[in-house]
């Protein structure tokens, strides 16, 4: 669950990234649609607004595509989807931080356990000689 939400996560910053470079310098919105069609292979047929399309897609959290209505109603769309990239980036590195987290002592418990065979290893001969 956690890995199928981090690769949600990361897709969705990378969406939200194509999306946003060629709208912040002034590229023409059927380009910016045409580069992020390319990219991911997918479809924006036209007349729709990007928020119902990315309603209909299905892949895009509800958050996001009330952000992107948001963006598109008040004419500043770039800057509602960085925002919105930002938060999801956010999100990603803390997951990051979380897996990590709880990978570090796992980590600690397998070095200690090769430790231990290899302690064992060297001492299980002595004490059979002293026997």
């Amino acid at each position: 669950m956690a890995e199928q939400m981090a690769m949600w996560s990361i897709n969705f910053d990378i969406y939200q990234r194509v999306f946003i470079i060629p709208a912040l310098i002034a590229v023409f919105l059927r380009v910016a649609i045409d580069l992020k069609c390319n990219i991911f292979g997918t479809y924006q047929s036209t007349g729709k607004n990007i928020s119902q399309s990315m309603e209909e897609v299905g892949f895009f959290p509800g958050v996001a595509v009330k952000m992107a209505q948001i963006g598109e109603n008040s004419g500043s769309l770039a800057t509602v989807m960085e925002k919105t990239s930002e938060y999801y980036e956010k999100k990603v590195d803390g997951l990051v931080s979380m897996m990590l987290g709880m990978l570090e002592p796992i980590l600690i418990i397998s070095v200690g356990g090769i430790v231990l065979v290899v302690i064992l290893a060297m001492y299980l001969p002595i004490f059979s000689m002293s026997v």
